[in-house]
C-alpha cells in the first residue's frame, strides 16, 4: 500500500539574489572551478545575508533536484531553446523556478537514494572494508565511518578515529571523504585520515588528493597533495609539511598491529597506547620527557609496562585499570 501525501507549494517570483545564486550554483558545479572563483563567490556572500540565504535555499533544493534529472531534462531543454530567444537572464530565472518546482515534486514522490551503511571498530579493533569497485578502507581503533556508494559518486563520512584509504579512481564516480568540516577528494590515491577534537590530519602515501574546506561561509582553503605531503587543517587554518617514506610507513604500522616510536617522548607514547587498550597509562613528572625508541604490539600494554620497569628503570604502580609511570626517585621523595 502506498502512503500518498498531498502538499501545496507556491514559488515566489525570482529575485535578483536568486538569479545570481542560480548562476553561482551552476558555475560551482563545473569542472573549471578555481580558488579565484571561490573568492569571488565568498565576496558575493559577504554583500548581504539575502545572497547567502538565496544560495543556501537553492543549494538544498538542487541536491534533491539532481535526483530528478530524468524528470527535469525535457524542461531544461525547453529553457535552452527559450534562451536563444530571450537571452541568458531568462535562462537563469527559469532555472530558479525549476529548482523551486523540484521541491514540490520531491514531496509527492521520494526518489530512491543510495543507502548509507555505518561501520565501527572498538578500542583496539581494526577492520578492512572492501568496496565493490575494488577500493578498500582500513579502520583503526575506535573509529566510525558512514559509507554511501551510488552510481554518480562514492562518499564516506569519517565521524571519529582514523582510516587508511586505497581508492580505485573513477572520474565518473568521484570518491569524497568528509571529516571535521573538510573534505578530501580522491584523484587516484592512497591516503591516511586522522581526526582530532578540533583538527584533521591527511597524509598522502601515493597518487594525488585535494583537501578543502567544506563550509560555504568560511574563507575558501584548499591544498593539492603529492606523495609525502601531510596537511593539518583546523576550522581556521591549513598547514602543509613534507614527510619521508619511512615516517609515513611508521605511522601506518597500526595496520600490522604495531606501534613504532623514534625518539618519541614518553607522554606521546602513553597517549598512543591509550588509544588501543582498556588499561590506561599515566605518566608523572620528568619521566614524561624520556625519549622512547622501538616497535611494540599496540594491544599488549603489559609487555610495554615490563619494559618500562625492567629496561627504562621506571616505577610502575597499577590500580585497577590505570597504570602510573614515574621515576623511582620521585616516588621515594613522597
Amino acid at each position: 500500500m502506498t502512503d500518498a501525501r498531498q502538499t501545496s507549494f507556491s514559488m515566489p517570483d525570482a529575485t535578483e539574489a536568486e538569479v545570481q545564486a542560480a548562476d553561482w550554483l551552476d558555475r560551482r558545479d563545473q569542472d573549471d572551478w578555481t580558488p579565484e572563483l571561490q573568492a569571488e563567490m565568498d565576496a558575493w556572500f559577504a554583500q548581504s545575508s539575502a545572497n547567502r540565504l538565496a544560495y543556501l535555499r537553492l543549494y538544498a533544493a538542487w541536491t534533491e533536484a539532481n535526483r530528478l534529472a530524468a524528470l527535469r531534462r525535457p524542461r531544461l531543454e525547453r529553457i535552452r531553446n527559450a534562451g536563444r530567444k530571450f537571452g541568458p537572464t531568462a535562462i537563469k530565472v527559469a532555472a530558479v523556478l525549476i529548482v523551486g518546482g523540484a521541491i514540490g515534486v520531491f514531496t509527492l514522490k521520494t526518489p530512491k537514494t543510495p543507502q548509507i551503511a555505518t561501520y565501527s571498530t572498538p578500542i583496539g579493533g581494526r577492520e578492512t572494508l572492501k568496496l565493490a569497485d575494488g577500493s578498500e578502507i582500513e579502520l583503526n581503533t575506535d573509529t566510525v565511518v558512514r559509507v554511501s556508494i551510488g552510481s554518480s559518486g562514492r562518499k564516506v563520512w569519517l565521524d571519529r578515529g582514523e582510516a587508511y584509504f586505497q581508492i580505485q579512481h573513477n572520474a565518473a564516480r568521484p570518491f569524497t571523504v568528509f571529516a571535521n568540516n573538510h573534505r578530501i577528494v580522491d584523484l587516484g590515491t592512497k591516503f591516511l585520515v586522522q581526526t582530532g577534537p578540533e583538527s584533521l590530519r591527511v597524509s598522502l602515501v601515493e597518487g594525488r588528493a585535494r583537501v578543502e574546506t567544506q563550509s560555504l561561509w568560511n574563507a575558501h582553503q584548499s591544498a593539492l597533495l603529492a606523495p609525502g605531503d601531510v596537511v593539518v587543517a583546523t576550522a581556521t587554518s591549513m598547514s602543509l609539511e613534507k614527510k619521508t617514506t619511512r615516517v609515513l610507513h611508521d605511522e601506518l604500522a597500526w595496520r600490522r598491529g604495531m606501534l613504532i616510536f623514534d625518539r618519541t617522548p614518553l607522554t606521546e607514547v602513553v597517549k598512543q597506547f591509550n588509544r588501543y587498550n582498556g588499561t590506561k597509562l599515566a605518566v608523572n613528572g620528568r619521566a614524561g620527557e624520556m625519549k622512547i625508541d622501538g616497535t611494540f604490539p599496540a594491544n599488549n600494554v603489559d609487555d610495554f609496562l615490563h619494559i618500562a620497569r625492567d629496561v627504562l628503570g621506571l616505577r610502575v604502580v597499577r590500580e585497577g585499570a590505570v597504570a602510573e609511570l614515574s621515576e623511582k626517585e620521585l616516588l621515594q621523595q613522597r
